[in-house]
């Protein structure tokens, strides 16, 4: 969805509130889609002047993913948080966290158009990719899936006979033996 920020820079020292729905229905990351359960983003805006707009945004979003152990289907939440002040004058930001002073190269925004509208599914889905995990789990003792058979280890042993002391590999069976001895 985009917001039309003429109507906030048309006066000095004003303020918009709003609570935004996120209207994309997958996240991309990686060459990997994902689903979009829902989602939206409260944003803070403040013109002080000469086009100059602080931005604060809270950004909630629920994905379906899949635990990277044993594959089950689950619905992480992202509550994620982004401030920035933007130039729309120069399409710049400059994010407020930031303290080291070797950066002053002002950041390019890829979720201001025309420097006019600001599209909140790219500021959301820009955050979300900074703060994207490298793996979710379904718990934090997932045992994974059976090299062997694929049986999903959570719901029991699977008994095949290469799940715990006989190598998965031929090559391995030498360095499975050195481990045996100790």
């Amino acid at each position: 969805m985009q917001i039309d920020l003429s109507e906030l820079t048309a006066a000095n020292d004003s303020r918009k509130e709003c609570t935004v729905p996120i209207e994309k229905a997958e996240f991309s990351f990686q060459k990997e889609q994902y689903p979009v359960e829902e989602g939206h983003c409260d944003l803070r805006l403040h013109h002080s002047a000469d086009r100059q707009v602080e931005l604060e945004a809270t950004i909630h979003i629920v994905l379906m993913m899949a635990c990277a152990r044993c594959a089950k289907p689950l619905s992480e939440p992202f509550d994620l948080t982004y401030s920035c002040k933007l130039d729309l004058n120069k399409k710049t930001a400059t994010k407020k966290e930031e303290t080291d002073e070797d950066d002053d190269e002002d950041a390019f925004v890829n979720f201001l158009i025309n420097d006019r509208f600001l599209d909140v599914d790219a500021l959301a889905f820009d955050t979300l990719s900074v703060n994207m995990p490298f793996a979710v789990y379904c718990t934090e003792d997932c045992k994974g899936l059976c090299p062997v058979c694929g049986k999903n280890l959570n719901e029991g042993d699977c008994g095949c006979s290469a799940t715990a002391d006989e190598p998965k590999d031929p090559r391995m069976a030498r360095i499975a033996d050195l481990f045996k001895e100790v």
